[in-house]
């Protein structure tokens, strides 16, 4: 038994899934101390709609992602660099997190009414324009795990948590550092992962277009819905419309460290995704 184990790890799966485990570790550290230092500087009332407005940016994101990310999985597994799906998935991302950049800062001041928090509309605005960068860090991981290179995939993300928490370690020492300007932190602190995923997976996006592009969407179609459904941050919009932004935060603060359990989860279904779209049956 135990040397069937020991086998196990020395195979491709084994050697990937060990360099997920301490890439995502090291990348949850950095995440997560952003998220104890957060509530610490902000206090319960404004760390909860920081984090209202955090998971009103993941909503705009999985509804404007669509699944692309599993049909880059899909559809462009291997080396190949102009790859028609990767041209497809970019330019879709451009139009998807463009119109809902744009439909996201036009409802902003309707979702804060309904939230009973009008002040929070320019938090909103900013976790909606910022969408197109979160899109396109979700592209270039895509990209790299279907390619089987993971530490690079792990390194995109790292970049962007990283730079979150070295400015707002420096804001903390020379600036006094409030709700607005950590949103701007947060939210804008993606573009470094973009930056570092261009750099990271170059691809071309001339090439043979799709025949049927239909086929690629379909694919996406269940699993846009589940992540549109299932991003709904229901706990925190009820808790800010009936009990205030002190219970939202208080709410909020563990819960947000306690993130690294589906974080782990994910990142060793995309080491193990690669690998079943390859299977004919």
């Amino acid at each position: 038994m135990i040397r069937n184990i020991l086998n196990l790890l020395f195979t491709g799966t084994g050697k990937d899934t060990i360099i997920v485990f301490l890439t995502t570790g090291v990348n949850i550290f950095i995440a997560g101390f952003f998220f104890v230092l957060a509530p610490r500087i902000l206090g319960p009332a404004d760390f909860g709609i920081f984090a209202t407005v955090v998971a009103t940016g993941v909503l705009a994101t999985n509804i404007a992602n669509f699944g692309l990310d599993s049909g880059i999985l899909r559809y462009t597994s291997g080396g190949v660099k102009n790859n028609p799906y990767l041209a497809l998935a970019f330019k879709s991302y451009l139009i998807l997190g463009f119109v809902t950049a744009g439909i996201g800062f036009l409802i902003s001041p309707f979702i804060a009414n309904l939230l009973g928090f009008y002040q929070i509309t320019p938090f909103l605005r900013i976790a909606f324009v910022s969408t197109i960068f979160l899109l396109f860090t979700n592209f270039y991981v895509a990209v790299l795990q279907a390619r089987k290179e993971f530490v690079k995939a792990s390194l995109v993300n790292i970049s962007s948590n990283l730079s979150k928490l070295i400015i707002l370690l420096v804001a903390a020492v020379f600036f006094s550092i409030g709700l607005y300007l950590i949103t701007v932190i947060f939210f804008f602190t993606p573009i470094v992962s973009v930056i570092v995923g261009k750099i990271l997976s170059p691809f071309k996006l001339e090439g043979v277009t799709v025949k049927n592009p239909f086929n690629f969407f379909k694919y996406n179609l269940w699993i846009a819905l589940s992540l549109m459904i299932a991003s709904i941050p229901m706990d925190n919009y009820f808790l800010l419309k009936s009990a205030g932004a002190s219970q939202t935060g208080l709410y909020a603060a563990p819960f947000k460290i306690l993130t690294f359990v589906y974080q782990f989860a994910g990142n060793f279904t995309r080491v193990l995704a690669p690998r079943f779209t390859s299977f004919d049956t």
